[in-house]
This record gives C-alpha cells, structure tokens and sequence, in this order.
C-alpha cells in the first residue's frame, strides 16, 4: 500500500465506486460534446446554459419518477409497458378537471382547482395500478400482455378526454410547482439546490455502502 498512487488511496478510503464516476465522466463529455457541436453548427452553443439544463431536468423529473417504481417491478421479472401512457392519461384527467370541472364549483385562481385533481389523479392511478396488477397476479395473464393492452387503452383515452387538443390555461400554483415557464426559485437557487441535492445522493449512497 506504501506504492499506492494518492487517487488510488483516496478512493479506497472513501469507497466511492470507481464505477460510477465513469458513468459521470461520460454524462459530461457527452454534454461538452454537445455544447461544441452547438457552436460548430449554429455558432451559439447553448446546450450548457441554465435555461436548457433547466429545460432537461423538468422533463426528467418525471422520468425518474417512473423509473422508481419500474426498479421494483423489474426485480420481480416482470415489465410494465403502460407506465408512460399511464402518466398521460392522468395528466390529461388532471388538466381536464382544472380548465372544464373545477371552475364550475370554485374561482379558477383558488388552489382547490388543483388540490382536488391532485387527489382524484392519485387515486385514479392507484387503481389503475390495482387493476393491472390484479390481472398478472390472479388472473395469471402476462405482465408483458397486460401493460401492453393497457399501453394502448390508455393512450386512446388520454386522446379521447382532450380530442387532440391542449387544455388550458392551468391553475397558475399548479405550474408554479412544476418550474413554471422560467423556474420557480431562480436559476441560482436553483444550481444551489441541485448542488445540494447531488451531494446528498453520494453521501447516502457511501453511507449506505459503508454501513453494510
């Protein structure tokens, strides 16, 4: 050990998988690539800007989200090929209740516009989800099949409640949780959260790794 490089020693002691700072290395080359690609071509590179990087992360979000869940039902061998069409029929039911259904009850600026959709769309996926598990567990048709079917009702109903159309405008609070068209919290708060955030990941991520 006396020969090990101070790398080699830095990262033996602090257990950080060599494995993932790769996967990282890579992300970065690929962004930087991108960014020179962008002034090659059109001579303004702004794949690097906080505007687009924000851009990326909101619409990662729900990705992520979806992947969480995805994990566990991967773990157990089977698949869910519905997960994305799902997520845009509640979107819809959501939008829909907000613009066509709230208002007759409530003042369109009132955060009840949104609260109730929020809970009649958790609900409305938790049964969704019951009823597709329901169907792999006890009715024993293949996962594949049965979120490949529901891949497609749900894509058509999401069609069929919006008739192809956008719905708004949304309750402004609503958005606002979302980002809002230009952030929420500002571009500098908002690299000082994603910072944060970063940094508690990997030390979780070492802690966990450490304990065990």
């Amino acid at each position: 050990l006396s020969n090990e490089h101070p790398v080699q020693r830095f990262l033996r002691a602090t257990e950080i998988d060599t494995r993932l700072l790769g996967m990282v290395g890579a992300l970065v080359l690929i962004w930087i690539g991108f960014h020179i690609a962008g002034i090659w071509r059109t001579g303004n590179g702004i794949f690097l800007s906080p505007r687009n990087l924000w851009i990326l992360l909101v619409q990662t979000t729900s990705i992520a989200v979806m992947t969480t869940g995805m994990v566990m039902i991967i773990v157990m061998r089977h698949i869910d090929l519905s997960v994305g069409s799902v997520v845009g029929f509640i979107a819809v039911v959501i939008a829909y209740l907000q613009v066509y259904t709230m208002p007759h009850f409530f003042d369109p600026a009132s955060n009840w516009t949104w609260i109730i959709p929020m809970i009649v769309a958790l609900g409305l996926g938790a049964l969704i989800g019951t009823f597709h598990g329901a169907l792999v567990a006890y009715s024993g048709i293949p996962s594949f099949i049965v979120t490949l079917s529901g891949l497609m009702l749900w894509r058509g109903a999401a069609f069929k409640i919006a008739s192809g159309e956008t719905i708004a405008p949304l309750n402004p609070t609503y958005v606002l949780i979302g980002g809002g068209p230009y952030g929420s919290i500002g571009s500098f708060w908002s690299w000082v959260v994603g910072g944060i955030a970063c940094i508690a990941i990997v030390v979780g991520l070492q802690y966990g790794r450490i304990q065990r």
